[in-house]
């Protein structure tokens, strides 16, 4: 009897022992599935005469070369570049920090690489008639057609983020879009950089011309922009501590406009009180998040509102 309950024993030990070695397995595949995880992002290089260097795209894992149903797109058009670092690098590497972003919205991921230091010899961010602001649609055109080539659709809704010095780019992008093309679906700026362009003609007396606000529009087109806007749901989001501010950078605002900003004080910690002033006057659909104890940086938290954000558009 004693044997039957040894030999009984002896196998169910076995079992455990068994299981356990699986379970382990099983979480050793998981733990370096994390750590190995490198997203399968292109680059397409752009003829010489445009401003953007490259861009980059990710299809979404949850997607497949081919998906039955058109998938969404993220958008960021991408400002960079330093004496230690190429634009092309620091786009590439924030392509696949959005990657997951992109997989969780099961959305195309495009990132449009603009160098900084190529963009001043154009006149910076500050001159309207810049042939830079057309680039991201001709660019979305151009990965349409490439997808288009592996059967893989895209569908007309489009979202669009910047964080820092993408998202002054990005918000200048959507004045522009709303003056004379088509809004996306939603957008998520973050941190961008003291003064984001503003949906107003004016503020304390002092006209706001772009890039500053729409002081520059006709009356009927002030309209029609701000009819756009308002019918955009827009997430402002950054650090309560965040000190990133462009203000006195000639690349992103000329002279007369950096002293009507410093007027507004615009260069202290956190949001710009007169950015979340007009933004909440003139968007209704604006949602403005600010963050303690956070200063120039993205983190889970952010991250979590972003997704909440956009699934919320996307229903």
């Amino acid at each position: 009897m004693d044997s039957f309950f040894s030999a009984e024993l002896d196998k169910f030990k076995k079992y455990i022992l068994l299981i356990l070695l699986l379970v382990f397995l099983g979480v050793g595949v998981l733990i370096y599935q994390f750590f190995s995880f490198d997203p399968e992002i292109e680059k397409v290089s752009l003829p010489e005469d445009y401003q953007a260097e490259n861009y980059y795209f990710y299809l979404p894992e949850n997607g497949n070369d081919s998906p039955a149903d058109a998938q969404a797109l993220l958008l960021q058009p991408f400002i960079g570049g330093d004496e230690e670092n190429s634009a092309a690098a620091e786009a590439e590497q924030n392509a696949r920090a959005l990657s997951g972003l992109a997989d969780d919205l099961d959305a195309v991921l495009l990132v449009i690489t603009f160098d900084i230091a190529q963009l001043a010899e154009e006149g910076g961010l500050t001159e309207k008639e810049a042939a830079h602001w057309q680039e991201p649609g001709l660019i979305y055109q151009d990965l349409q057609e490439r997808l288009a080539d592996r059967d893989y659709q895209l569908a007309d809704n489009l979202y669009l983020f910047g964080f820092g010095s993408s998202a002054l780019y990005a918000s200048r992008w959507l004045a522009l879009q709303a003056e004379s093309g088509e809004l996306p679906e939603a957008a998520a700026l973050g941190a961008p950089g003291g003064w984001p362009m503003v949906p107003a003609a004016s503020y304390q007396d002092r006209e706001l011309d772009f890039p500053l606000g729409l002081a520059d529009l006709s009356a009927e087109a002030l309209a029609e922009s701000r009819e756009k806007l308002e019918n955009l749901p827009l997430l402002l989001f950054g650090g309560a501590e965040d000190e990133f501010c462009l203000r006195d950078d000639s690349r992103y605002f000329q002279a007369d406009h950096q002293e009507i900003l410093a007027e507004f004080a615009v260069c202290q910690p956190g949001l710009a009180a007169p950015v979340v002033e007009l933004y909440q006057e003139h968007l209704p659909l604006v949602e403005i998040k600010e963050y303690q104890d956070v200063d120039h940086r993205l983190n889970l938290e952010m991250y979590d509102d972003l997704l909440e954000f956009f699934t919320g558009i996307t229903g």
